[in-house]
């Protein structure tokens, strides 16, 4: 499948809005101190912005409006995922109690398999003796598995281009065991996501900017 100038153009759009995104809210940031600061368990020297969270999904979002049609699964993808957004952001400012962030994060798990219609509805061939077929239990094992995976992105976010390169390796997977099967339905959107992750990942590893940047929540 060859890529096409719509696609060229947004990754391009994503890459330039992630960038110019870290630009403008690190000084926000620091204003309104969505900053990491240095405890007993962390080792960084002085206050880092929590912005590399926030200048991804600047970079996905513009890209995404700039270029795609906003149809109803999209709508709803990009809904849930603003929501877990503006919770890891309060959570960084105020932070939220557990309950709290699972709570919403299960809201927006709802929100993406009910709105988009998005779940795992097969498990394939697992056992070697023939596909399994979840039907509706897939949804409470989608909703389990999405918040399990939120979470264990978060708390992976302890080392220097540790979280951003687990991203990138990720999405490379998904895209490998996508163009092996022949489904391209997910082409655009993860390279789309695969270049505003690019910004944020060299501005926290000093590779573009000594001034460093940390994900947040």
């Amino acid at each position: 499948m060859s890529i096409t100038a719509e696609l060229w153009q947004a990754n391009l759009i994503a890459l330039v809005s992630a960038f110019l995104a870290i630009k403008v809210l690190r000084p926000i940031a620091i204003y309104f101190n969505l900053v990491d600061i240095p405890t007993g368990r962390k080792q960084h020297v002085g206050h880092i912005p929590l912005i590399g969270g926030l200048s991804i999904y600047v970079g996905v979002l513009v890209a995404i409006l700039s270029v795609y049609p906003l149809h109803d699964k999209l709508f709803y993808l990009l809904a849930s995922a603003s929501l877990i957004l503006v919770a890891g952001l309060v959570d960084d400012l105020r932070q939220l109690g557990v309950w709290v962030r699972i709570l919403i994060q299960t809201i927006a798990c709802v929100i993406m398999v009910k709105g988009a219609g998005v779940y795992v509805e097969s498990l394939g061939d697992l056992f070697g003796m023939g596909e399994i077929h979840l039907g509706q239990w897939g949804i409470p094992l989608t909703i389990i598995a999405v918040i399990g995976l939120i979470n264990a992105v978060n708390m992976s976010d302890g080392i220097d281009g540790l979280n951003g390169s687990l991203a990138l390796v990720a999405i490379i997977g998904v895209f490998v065991f996508e163009s092996l099967s022949g489904n391209y339905r997910l082409f655009d959107f993860l390279l789309v996501m695969a270049a505003a992750l690019v910004p944020y990942l060299l501005t926290n590893l000093s590779i573009i900017s000594d001034r460093k940047i940390f994900l947040g929540d």
